[in-house]
Protein backbone atom coordinates (compact mmCIF):
# COMPACT_ATOMS: atom_id res chain seq x y z
CA UNK A 1 0.00 0.00 0.00
CA UNK A 2 2.84 2.38 0.91
CA UNK A 3 4.59 1.56 -2.38
CA UNK A 4 1.40 2.30 -4.33
CA UNK A 5 1.10 5.61 -2.52
CA UNK A 6 4.67 6.53 -3.44
CA UNK A 7 4.05 5.61 -7.11
CA UNK A 8 0.93 7.77 -7.09
CA UNK A 9 2.88 10.66 -5.59
CA UNK A 10 5.56 10.46 -8.28
CA UNK A 11 2.83 10.25 -10.95
CA UNK A 12 1.41 13.55 -9.67
CA UNK A 13 4.87 15.13 -9.73
CA UNK A 14 5.55 13.95 -13.29
CA UNK A 15 2.09 15.02 -14.49
CA UNK A 16 2.58 18.47 -12.95
CA UNK A 17 6.01 18.73 -14.61
CA UNK A 18 4.71 17.94 -18.11
CA UNK A 19 1.67 20.18 -17.63
CA UNK A 20 3.92 23.09 -16.62
CA UNK A 21 6.31 22.39 -19.50
CA UNK A 22 3.50 22.25 -22.09
CA UNK A 23 1.52 25.21 -20.80
CA UNK A 24 4.33 27.62 -19.88
CA UNK A 25 8.00 26.67 -20.33
CA UNK A 26 7.82 25.38 -23.91
CA UNK A 27 5.63 28.21 -25.30
CA UNK A 28 7.63 30.94 -23.52
CA UNK A 29 10.85 29.55 -25.01
CA UNK A 30 9.31 29.30 -28.48
CA UNK A 31 7.87 32.82 -28.32
CA UNK A 32 11.28 34.16 -27.26
CA UNK A 33 13.02 32.30 -30.09
CA UNK A 34 10.56 33.72 -32.63
CA UNK A 35 11.03 37.24 -31.25
CA UNK A 36 14.80 36.86 -31.69
CA UNK A 37 14.30 35.52 -35.22
CA UNK A 38 11.92 38.33 -36.29
CA UNK A 39 14.64 40.89 -37.23
CA UNK A 40 16.31 38.30 -39.47
CA UNK A 41 13.35 38.61 -41.85
CA UNK A 42 14.83 41.98 -42.86
CA UNK A 43 18.22 40.38 -43.58
CA UNK A 44 17.49 36.89 -44.87
CA UNK A 45 14.23 34.94 -44.95
CA UNK A 46 16.29 31.75 -45.23
CA UNK A 47 17.87 32.33 -41.80
CA UNK A 48 14.47 33.03 -40.26
CA UNK A 49 12.88 29.94 -41.84
CA UNK A 50 15.79 27.74 -40.76
CA UNK A 51 15.45 28.96 -37.18
CA UNK A 52 11.69 28.40 -37.19
CA UNK A 53 12.07 24.86 -38.53
CA UNK A 54 14.64 24.06 -35.86
CA UNK A 55 12.37 25.35 -33.09
CA UNK A 56 9.40 23.46 -34.56
CA UNK A 57 11.28 20.16 -34.50
CA UNK A 58 12.47 20.74 -30.93
CA UNK A 59 8.93 21.61 -29.90
CA UNK A 60 7.60 18.48 -31.57
CA UNK A 61 10.17 16.43 -29.65
CA UNK A 62 8.61 17.61 -26.40
CA UNK A 63 5.21 16.19 -27.39
CA UNK A 64 6.94 12.94 -28.33
CA UNK A 65 8.57 12.94 -24.88
CA UNK A 66 5.14 13.31 -23.27
CA UNK A 67 3.86 10.32 -25.26
CA UNK A 68 6.94 8.37 -24.22
CA UNK A 69 6.23 9.20 -20.59
CA UNK A 70 2.63 7.98 -21.10
CA UNK A 71 4.21 4.68 -22.28
CA UNK A 72 2.14 5.11 -25.44
CA UNK A 73 2.88 2.56 -28.16
CA UNK A 74 1.87 3.57 -31.68
CA UNK A 75 1.49 0.85 -34.32
CA UNK A 76 1.31 1.97 -37.95
CA UNK A 77 -0.75 0.34 -40.70
CA UNK A 78 -1.35 1.03 -44.37
CA UNK A 79 0.72 3.30 -46.58
CA UNK A 80 4.36 4.03 -45.81
CA UNK A 81 4.92 7.77 -45.87
CA UNK A 82 8.68 7.87 -46.46
CA UNK A 83 8.14 8.55 -50.18
CA UNK A 84 5.78 11.45 -49.39
CA UNK A 85 7.85 13.17 -46.71
CA UNK A 86 9.04 15.87 -49.14
CA UNK A 87 5.79 16.09 -51.06
CA UNK A 88 3.07 18.67 -50.44
CA UNK A 89 0.25 16.97 -48.56
CA UNK A 90 -3.06 17.69 -46.86
CA UNK A 91 -3.29 15.55 -43.71
CA UNK A 92 -6.84 14.68 -42.59
CA UNK A 93 -7.09 13.34 -39.02
CA UNK A 94 -10.13 11.97 -37.20
CA UNK A 95 -10.53 13.70 -33.83
CA UNK A 96 -11.34 11.59 -30.77
CA UNK A 97 -9.56 13.12 -27.77
CA UNK A 98 -6.88 15.52 -26.56
CA UNK A 99 -4.33 12.71 -26.71
CA UNK A 100 -4.71 12.72 -30.53
CA UNK A 101 -2.17 15.48 -30.99
CA UNK A 102 0.53 13.64 -29.03
CA UNK A 103 -0.16 10.49 -31.04
CA UNK A 104 0.08 12.30 -34.40
CA UNK A 105 3.33 14.00 -33.35
CA UNK A 106 4.78 10.64 -32.30
CA UNK A 107 3.64 8.77 -35.42
CA UNK A 108 5.08 11.32 -37.86
CA UNK A 109 8.08 12.60 -35.90
CA UNK A 110 10.72 10.74 -37.96
CA UNK A 111 9.38 11.72 -41.38
CA UNK A 112 12.38 13.78 -42.50
CA UNK A 113 11.32 17.45 -42.45
CA UNK A 114 7.56 16.98 -42.07
CA UNK A 115 7.44 18.18 -38.42
CA UNK A 116 9.54 21.20 -39.44
CA UNK A 117 7.30 22.24 -42.30
CA UNK A 118 3.73 21.45 -41.31
CA UNK A 119 1.00 23.99 -40.74
CA UNK A 120 -1.87 23.04 -38.42
CA UNK A 121 -5.44 24.30 -38.56
CA UNK A 122 -6.35 24.74 -34.88
CA UNK A 123 -9.52 25.59 -32.92
CA UNK A 124 -9.10 29.21 -31.80
CA UNK A 125 -9.78 28.60 -28.09
CA UNK A 126 -6.07 27.67 -27.89
CA UNK A 127 -5.13 31.18 -29.02
CA UNK A 128 -5.92 32.39 -25.48
CA UNK A 129 -3.01 30.34 -24.09
CA UNK A 130 0.79 30.79 -24.28
CA UNK A 131 1.01 27.63 -26.40
CA UNK A 132 -1.62 29.05 -28.75
CA UNK A 133 0.46 32.20 -29.20
CA UNK A 134 3.52 30.05 -29.95
CA UNK A 135 1.53 28.08 -32.55
CA UNK A 136 0.28 31.35 -34.06
CA UNK A 137 3.82 32.71 -34.43
CA UNK A 138 4.81 29.46 -36.16
CA UNK A 139 2.20 30.24 -38.83
CA UNK A 140 -0.68 27.95 -37.87
CA UNK A 141 -4.21 29.12 -38.70
CA UNK A 142 -6.95 29.35 -36.06
CA UNK A 143 -10.61 28.69 -36.80
CA UNK A 144 -13.86 29.04 -34.88
CA UNK A 145 -17.40 27.73 -35.29
CA UNK A 146 -18.75 29.71 -38.24
CA UNK A 147 -22.40 30.69 -38.61
CA UNK A 148 -23.99 30.06 -42.04
CA UNK A 149 -24.16 33.78 -42.87
CA UNK A 150 -20.43 34.14 -42.08
CA UNK A 151 -19.27 31.13 -44.09
CA UNK A 152 -18.32 32.94 -47.29
CA UNK A 153 -16.38 35.61 -45.41
CA UNK A 154 -14.52 32.91 -43.47
CA UNK A 155 -13.66 30.97 -46.64
CA UNK A 156 -12.25 34.12 -48.24
CA UNK A 157 -10.22 34.95 -45.12
CA UNK A 158 -8.72 31.48 -44.88
CA UNK A 159 -8.05 31.23 -48.62
CA UNK A 160 -6.29 34.60 -48.47
CA UNK A 161 -4.20 33.41 -45.50
CA UNK A 162 -3.07 30.27 -47.32
CA UNK A 163 -2.40 32.33 -50.44
CA UNK A 164 -0.09 34.65 -48.48
CA UNK A 165 1.62 32.33 -46.00
CA UNK A 166 1.86 28.76 -47.32
CA UNK A 167 4.60 29.23 -49.92
CA UNK A 168 6.17 32.27 -48.26
CA UNK A 169 6.56 30.33 -44.99
CA UNK A 170 8.03 27.33 -46.87
CA UNK A 171 5.39 24.96 -45.47
CA UNK A 172 4.74 21.61 -47.14
CA UNK A 173 2.12 19.68 -45.13
CA UNK A 174 -1.18 21.17 -43.94
CA UNK A 175 -2.75 19.25 -41.04
CA UNK A 176 -6.49 19.38 -40.39
CA UNK A 177 -9.12 17.79 -38.13
CA UNK A 178 -12.02 18.18 -40.62
CA UNK A 179 -14.75 16.90 -38.27
CA UNK A 180 -14.41 20.19 -36.40
CA UNK A 181 -14.32 18.79 -32.86
CA UNK A 182 -13.83 15.66 -30.80
CA UNK A 183 -16.32 12.96 -31.75
CA UNK A 184 -18.10 12.66 -28.39
CA UNK A 185 -18.95 16.39 -28.54
CA UNK A 186 -20.56 16.22 -32.00
CA UNK A 187 -22.16 12.77 -32.09
CA UNK A 188 -25.70 14.11 -31.72
CA UNK A 189 -25.26 16.91 -34.27
CA UNK A 190 -23.66 14.42 -36.68
CA UNK A 191 -26.70 12.11 -36.33
CA UNK A 192 -29.04 15.05 -37.04
CA UNK A 193 -26.94 16.03 -40.07
CA UNK A 194 -27.10 12.47 -41.42
CA UNK A 195 -30.88 12.30 -41.02
CA UNK A 196 -31.45 15.74 -42.53
CA UNK A 197 -29.37 14.95 -45.62
CA UNK A 198 -30.49 11.31 -46.05
CA UNK A 199 -26.96 10.03 -45.42
CA UNK A 200 -25.99 6.77 -43.70
CA UNK A 201 -25.26 7.54 -40.05
CA UNK A 202 -21.60 7.26 -39.08
CA UNK A 203 -20.99 5.70 -35.67
CA UNK A 204 -17.21 5.92 -35.28
CA UNK A 205 -16.42 9.26 -36.91
CA UNK A 206 -18.37 12.28 -38.16
CA UNK A 207 -19.03 13.66 -41.61
CA UNK A 208 -16.31 16.26 -42.18
CA UNK A 209 -16.99 19.96 -42.51
CA UNK A 210 -15.99 21.19 -45.94
CA UNK A 211 -15.12 24.82 -45.16
CA UNK A 212 -11.49 24.64 -44.03
CA UNK A 213 -10.42 21.97 -46.54
CA UNK A 214 -12.16 23.85 -49.36
CA UNK A 215 -10.51 27.15 -48.42
CA UNK A 216 -7.10 25.46 -48.36
CA UNK A 217 -7.57 23.81 -51.75
CA UNK A 218 -8.96 26.99 -53.33
CA UNK A 219 -5.63 28.66 -52.59
CA UNK A 220 -2.99 25.94 -52.88
CA UNK A 221 -4.82 23.13 -54.65
CA UNK A 222 -3.89 22.25 -58.26
CA UNK A 223 -4.94 24.68 -60.99
CA UNK A 224 -7.37 23.03 -63.42
CA UNK A 225 -5.52 24.63 -66.36
CA UNK A 226 -2.07 23.55 -65.15
CA UNK A 227 -2.16 20.94 -62.32
CA UNK A 228 1.57 21.44 -61.70
CA UNK A 229 0.83 24.93 -60.38
CA UNK A 230 -1.28 25.99 -57.41
CA UNK A 231 -4.38 28.11 -57.91
CA UNK A 232 -2.66 31.05 -56.20
CA UNK A 233 0.19 30.74 -58.76
CA UNK A 234 2.84 31.30 -56.07
CA UNK A 235 4.35 27.84 -56.13
CA UNK A 236 3.63 24.12 -56.46
CA UNK A 237 0.22 22.83 -55.31
CA UNK A 238 -0.76 20.31 -52.68
CA UNK A 239 -0.29 16.92 -54.32
CA UNK A 240 -1.72 14.30 -51.96
CA UNK A 241 -4.28 13.74 -49.25
CA UNK A 242 -2.85 11.72 -46.37
CA UNK A 243 -5.85 10.22 -44.61
CA UNK A 244 -4.81 9.53 -41.00
CA UNK A 245 -7.11 7.31 -38.93
CA UNK A 246 -6.39 7.14 -35.21
CA UNK A 247 -7.65 4.11 -33.33
CA UNK A 248 -8.03 3.53 -29.59
CA UNK A 249 -8.60 0.03 -28.23
CA UNK A 250 -12.32 -0.90 -28.16
CA UNK A 251 -13.13 2.71 -29.03
CA UNK A 252 -12.43 3.80 -25.45
CA UNK A 253 -10.60 7.13 -25.67
CA UNK A 254 -8.42 7.93 -22.64
CA UNK A 255 -8.60 11.43 -21.23
CA UNK A 256 -5.49 13.54 -20.89
CA UNK A 257 -5.59 13.10 -17.11
CA UNK A 258 -5.81 9.32 -17.41
CA UNK A 259 -2.85 9.23 -19.80
CA UNK A 260 -0.69 11.50 -17.65
CA UNK A 261 -1.45 9.56 -14.46
CA UNK A 262 -1.20 6.13 -16.07
CA UNK A 263 -4.85 5.42 -15.21
CA UNK A 264 -5.62 3.73 -18.52
CA UNK A 265 -9.31 2.78 -18.92
CA UNK A 266 -8.37 -0.61 -20.41
CA UNK A 267 -5.38 -2.85 -19.85
CA UNK A 268 -4.11 -2.28 -23.40
CA UNK A 269 -5.34 1.33 -23.80
CA UNK A 270 -1.75 2.56 -24.13
CA UNK A 271 -1.49 0.63 -27.43
CA UNK A 272 -2.69 3.03 -30.11
CA UNK A 273 -3.00 2.39 -33.82
CA UNK A 274 -2.64 4.67 -36.84
CA UNK A 275 -3.89 3.76 -40.32
CA UNK A 276 -2.50 5.73 -43.27
CA UNK A 277 -3.86 6.09 -46.78
CA UNK A 278 -2.46 8.34 -49.50
CA UNK A 279 -4.62 9.63 -52.35
CA UNK A 280 -3.79 12.12 -55.12
CA UNK A 281 -5.44 15.54 -55.07
CA UNK A 282 -7.25 16.31 -58.31
CA UNK A 283 -8.48 19.68 -59.67
CA UNK A 284 -12.07 18.42 -59.16
CA UNK A 285 -11.46 18.48 -55.39
CA UNK A 286 -11.02 22.26 -55.48
CA UNK A 287 -14.78 22.59 -56.10
CA UNK A 288 -17.30 22.22 -53.28
CA UNK A 289 -19.21 19.35 -54.90
CA UNK A 290 -16.07 17.48 -55.87
CA UNK A 291 -14.58 17.85 -52.39
CA UNK A 292 -17.86 16.86 -50.71
CA UNK A 293 -18.11 13.68 -52.77
CA UNK A 294 -14.50 12.75 -51.98
CA UNK A 295 -14.57 13.51 -48.24
CA UNK A 296 -17.95 11.92 -47.54
CA UNK A 297 -16.90 8.73 -49.33
CA UNK A 298 -13.56 8.73 -47.49
CA UNK A 299 -15.15 9.17 -44.07
CA UNK A 300 -17.75 6.50 -44.76
CA UNK A 301 -14.82 4.18 -45.45
CA UNK A 302 -13.08 5.45 -42.30
CA UNK A 303 -16.18 4.61 -40.23
CA UNK A 304 -16.07 0.98 -41.40
CA UNK A 305 -12.31 0.86 -40.86
CA UNK A 306 -12.73 1.96 -37.25
CA UNK A 307 -15.61 -0.47 -36.66
CA UNK A 308 -13.34 -3.31 -37.76
CA UNK A 309 -10.51 -2.03 -35.57
CA UNK A 310 -12.69 -1.78 -32.47
CA UNK A 311 -13.78 -5.37 -33.01
CA UNK A 312 -10.41 -6.95 -33.87
CA UNK A 313 -7.86 -4.56 -32.34
CA UNK A 314 -5.95 -4.21 -35.63
CA UNK A 315 -6.26 -2.31 -38.88
CA UNK A 316 -5.90 -4.20 -42.18
CA UNK A 317 -2.44 -4.56 -43.69
CA UNK A 318 1.08 -5.04 -42.44
CA UNK A 319 1.85 -3.50 -39.05
CA UNK A 320 5.02 -1.73 -37.89
CA UNK A 321 6.00 0.17 -34.76
CA UNK A 322 6.28 3.93 -34.97
CA UNK A 323 9.92 4.94 -34.60
CA UNK A 324 10.69 7.39 -31.84
CA UNK A 325 13.99 9.02 -30.82
CA UNK A 326 16.12 7.41 -28.12
CA UNK A 327 15.35 8.13 -24.47
CA UNK A 328 18.77 9.80 -24.20
CA UNK A 329 17.83 12.30 -26.93
CA UNK A 330 14.41 13.00 -25.40
CA UNK A 331 15.95 13.61 -21.95
CA UNK A 332 18.58 15.85 -23.55
CA UNK A 333 15.80 17.90 -25.18
CA UNK A 334 14.03 18.30 -21.82
CA UNK A 335 17.24 19.51 -20.18
CA UNK A 336 17.80 21.90 -23.10
CA UNK A 337 14.31 23.40 -22.80
CA UNK A 338 14.75 23.86 -19.03
CA UNK A 339 18.18 25.48 -19.50
CA UNK A 340 16.83 27.87 -22.14
CA UNK A 341 13.91 28.78 -19.88
CA UNK A 342 16.27 29.52 -16.97
CA UNK A 343 18.24 31.82 -19.25
CA UNK A 344 15.03 33.56 -20.32
CA UNK A 345 14.00 33.86 -16.67
CA UNK A 346 17.18 35.71 -15.69
CA UNK A 347 17.43 37.81 -18.86
CA UNK A 348 13.89 39.13 -19.18
CA UNK A 349 11.13 37.27 -17.29
CA UNK A 350 12.32 38.14 -13.76
CA UNK A 351 13.29 41.79 -14.57
CA UNK A 352 9.99 42.34 -16.40
CA UNK A 353 8.01 40.81 -13.53
CA UNK A 354 9.79 43.02 -10.99
CA UNK A 355 9.14 46.11 -13.10
CA UNK A 356 5.42 45.29 -13.44
CA UNK A 357 4.94 44.51 -9.74
CA UNK A 358 6.87 47.63 -8.75
CA UNK A 359 4.67 49.75 -11.01
CA UNK A 360 1.50 48.18 -9.63
CA UNK A 361 2.67 48.73 -6.05
CA UNK A 362 3.31 52.42 -6.72
CA UNK A 363 -0.07 52.72 -8.43
CA UNK A 364 -1.89 51.13 -5.48
CA UNK A 365 -0.14 53.44 -2.99
CA UNK A 366 -1.62 56.42 -4.82
CA UNK A 367 -5.16 55.36 -3.82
Amino acid sequence: MKQLGECRFFSYIAAAYFLFMCSWVLPINIITFYAILAPFSLISKNIQHFGKRLVARWGNAHFVTCARYFSAEATMYGARLEDYARKRCLGLINHLGLVDHFLVMTALHNLEQVPDRWLFIIYNVWLCTPMGLAWYLHGNFFVNVVKPDQREAFLKKMTKYMDRHYHEGEFEWVMLYPEGSRLFLIKDSNARFSAKNNLPELKNCAYPKLGAALAILKAIGPDSNDPKKSICQKGPPLEYVVDITLGYQKGVVPTMGQAMMGDWPLENSKKFAVHLEVLPITPEMTTEEGLKEFLFAQYSKKDKLLAEFYETGVFPGESRRAEIPSDFWLVFMQISWIAVYMLNHYVWIAPTSRFIFSGLSKLLKMF
